[in-house]
């Protein structure tokens, strides 16, 4: 019998259990040990495989409350980071039913049968999980199957169970492609090190030592697995300003605005970062546009000032109608 090592407690005092631990210990047989196979293995090159932008899902009534908020939490998270977006399933041919499955699992891309099925089951409602499974969905394999992965982990081969040396096979560049975007240990789609070992070591070392307990993390997606995300489905970048305040006089400003946004969802979450290096007294002002059918040149309304040294911060905005979003960062007295 595998001895696995002890689990993790959360913040919230819940076992923490990673994706390949709760499949195995429902005894669960799937595709590199959460992937749902239809029959074939298809590569996830071919555009017949991708979703489109909005993609249509239903929340059955078998998720638990709990799951059913955090999933809707990991679609905001998409929303915010990528150009992919999820509505309620209107009718279209082709849709995600997520449900309270045994385990965790997905299928790899869009299979284009109508109904496809995304398991949420017992102790997989966390955030970096569910990202996992729809990122599964959306046709991502597993980080560690890239053609390239034997120059960053080695597969200690003795130390997996048997039967189960299948689920770390690596897929050439025919089958599936990793973008040009260089390997990631911190990629919220790689095996931990532990993954379907048959006592207490390892069953993948990284090459870097020092990320041998990095892999695996389910927290949160990795800058690279958003990086990968938005070069498949052809997202397109956010907007960048860069105005320097040493020089200059007081009240002097520069203006960002984005294209004007069209919420489809009755609502729209914009994301600002703003990294301030000058003065404790600069301020960043962020300002929406809102227009109507009544208000064709549209009212200019004050969001939010973030004002101080602070390094990051992040605003997301409720709105409800077309809006073009501003951002004006302001030289102040020194």
């Amino acid at each position: 019998m595998p001895v696995h090592e002890p689990l993790e407690i959360s913040e919230d005092n819940e076992l923490d259990q990673d994706i390949i631990d709760i499949n195995e210990a429902l005894g669960l047989d799937l595709f590199e040990g959460d992937i749902k196979l239809d029959g074939m293995r298809n590569s996830i090159i071919g555009d017949q495989y991708r979703w489109p932008h909005t993609i249509p899902y239903v929340l059955e009534d078998t998720l638990e409350m709990n799951a059913k908020g955090l999933i809707l939490k990991a679609f905001e998270q998409y929303r915010l980071k990528t150009c992919i977006d999820f509505k309620p399933w209107e009718g279209e041919p082709n849709y995600l039913s997520v449900f309270k499955g045994s385990g965790c699992w997905s299928s790899v891309g869009n299979r284009q049968i109508g109904r496809q099925e995304l398991s949420i089951g017992a102790n997989c409602d966390r955030i970096g999980t569910i990202e996992h499974e729809f990122l599964h969905a959306l046709g991502f394999w597993h980080e560690q199957s890239r053609s390239d992965r034997d120059d960053y982990v080695t597969i200690m081969r003795d130390r997996i169970q048997s039967g189960k040396e299948g689920n770390f096979n690596k897929y050439s560049d025919k089958r599936s492609d990793f973008l040009n975007v260089p390997y990631d240990y911190t990629s919220v789609m790689h095996y931990s090190k532990t993954a379907f070992m048959n006592g207490t070591e390892p069953t993948i070392v990284t090459n870097i030592p020092a990320f041998i307990d990095v892999i695996g993390q389910r927290m949160d997606f990795s800058e690279y697995d958003i990086q990968k995300l938005s070069r498949l489905y052809n997202c397109k970048t956010g907007y960048f300003v860069h105005f320097n305040t040493s020089a200059g006089i007081t009240q002097d400003r520069a203006i960002l605005e984005s294209r004007i946004l069209y919420p489809k969802r009755g609502f729209q979450c914009l994301q600002f970062y703003y990294y301030n290096s000058g003065s404790e007294s600069d301020q960043l002002n962020i300002l929406v546009k809102e227009y109507s059918d009544t208000n064709l040149n549209g009212t200019l309304r004050l969001v939010e000032t973030i004002q101080g040294a602070e390094e990051f911060s992040n605003v997301s905005i409720n709105l409800l109608s077309e809006v073009e979003a501003r951002s004006m960062p302001l030289k102040s007295r020194s």
